[in-house]
Order: structure tokens, then sequence, then C-alpha cells
């Protein structure tokens, strides 16, 4: 499969610039079954935040803003699944999950503009990971 054009995964030719939406979860789970797919995703985002903004703290001496943002709005996203999966656990319910990747390439702006390395961090990652 190529993931290049909008026409390849749409069937369109709007743009192509248009790499999805990639179907990420769908189905029926139980809470456990939620539990781990759910929980597994937003606790690697959380992960991924904590040593991005660790490597920005060793490497320039400052907190990467966009993670620095980021982690309190995962934590919180957290624990609202958390709370929906015990109570779906104790209702003797199940969950239902739909869940898409949207993507679109943009410019790097690493290479329209001569950067600073701390600039330059902060700027290609708000365009790469601006949903994160």
């Amino acid at each position: 499969m190529n993931f290049t054009t909008s026409e390849n995964i749409l069937g369109n030719a709007t743009t192509t610039d248009v790499v999805a939406p990639l179907q990420l979860v769908s189905g029926t789970f139980k809470p456990e079954e939620a539990r781990d797919i759910l929980l597994t995703l937003v606790d690697d985002k959380i992960s991924f935040h904590r040593k991005r903004n660790f490597s920005s703290t060793e490497r320039f001496g400052v907190e990467d803003p966009i993670s620095k943002k980021r982690l309190p709005e995962l934590l919180e996203m957290r624990a609202v699944l958390a709370q929906v999966i015990k109570q779906a656990a104790q209702e003797n319910k199940v969950l239902v999950v739909d869940s898409k990747i949207y993507i679109t390439l943009e410019e790097n702006p690493a290479v329209m503009e001569e950067p600073t390395e701390v600039k330059y961090a902060a700027n290609v990652e708000d365009k790469l990971l601006p949903l994160y």
C-alpha cells in the first residue's frame, strides 16, 4: 500500500499532502482489553513526552514547551479513560472504540529558515506533532 497521496488513500485528487485517515483502533472490547489497548497508547505518549522533555532539559537547559503543555493533558486523559474503563467493568459493559489518525504533510520550517538548536527542536516538533 502506498501512503504518499490522497488519491491512493481517499480515492480523490484534492491534495497530494493527505496521508490519512488510517484506522488505529476499531472494535468492541471488554474492559480489560480496552485498558490494555487505550492505556498503553496513552502511556506510550506520556513516556514519549517525558523523554523528550528530559532530553531538551539536558541538551538545552530548558523544558520542551510542547511536551510541558501536553503532559498534563495526557495525564488527565489517562485518568478519564481509567475511570470510564472502571465504570464499564462495574456495570458489566463493553467499550466500543473507533479511533482514526489524520495526517497531512506540511513544509518543514527547519528547512525554510536557519534555526538555532533550541528553536529547531521546538519548530520541527510543532509541525511534526501538532496534536500530541
